[in-house]
């Protein structure tokens, strides 16, 4: 996993890539992106940005399961 931070004016940008995985499925890998805004008590999430990833190995299959186009 990778974080990068950066402060911007009064919040804080995150970036952060990685993997997920929920039981038993297999892995994913997302990118997510963030901006944490302070209020008095601490953080909060202002802004977020989530995305899955796709591997090329798993573009090419979803490429051969999709029904091929009629003429």
């Amino acid at each position: 996993m990778n974080v990068d931070s950066q402060a911007s004016f009064d919040n804080i940008l995150i970036s952060v890539i990685g993997e997920i995985s929920n039981r038993s499925e297999p892995s994913r890998k997302f990118v997510q992106t963030f901006v944490l805004a302070e209020q008095p008590n601490g953080y909060y999430v202002l802004n977020d940005i989530f995305r899955y990833l796709v591997d090329e190995e798993e573009e090419i299959e979803q490429e051969e399961a999709a029904p091929a186009a009629a003429p």
